[in-house]
């Protein structure tokens, strides 16, 4: 009897982490609509320092100080450029 009632309890609590875990995973529409357009944007920029990195032009930035800095406001720069010729 005992063991039936565990395994009846167990049973219970799975299915509770399983109800709680659906209920985490799904968003609301705005939010997943805000999470579609921040990963394009992320995926802009990480492409930007991917090929920063490829032309080695953020390690001699790196050597110089803030050269980051300059690197990236550079980059954001010529990104509103683009943006406003378009």
């Amino acid at each position: 009897m005992r063991h039936r009632r565990q395994a009846r309890q167990d049973r219970q609590e799975r299915q509770d982490r399983q109800d709680r875990q659906d209920r985490q995973d799904r968003l609301p529409d705005w939010k997943e609509q805000h999470n579609i357009s921040h990963r394009r944007a992320r995926a802009r920029v990480e492409h930007v320092f991917a090929r920063l990195k490829k032309g080695k032009i953020l390690r001699d930035c790196r050597l110089k100080g803030d050269g980051v800095f300059w690197a990236a406001g550079g980059v954001a720069h010529m990104h509103n450029l683009a943006l406003s010729e378009a």
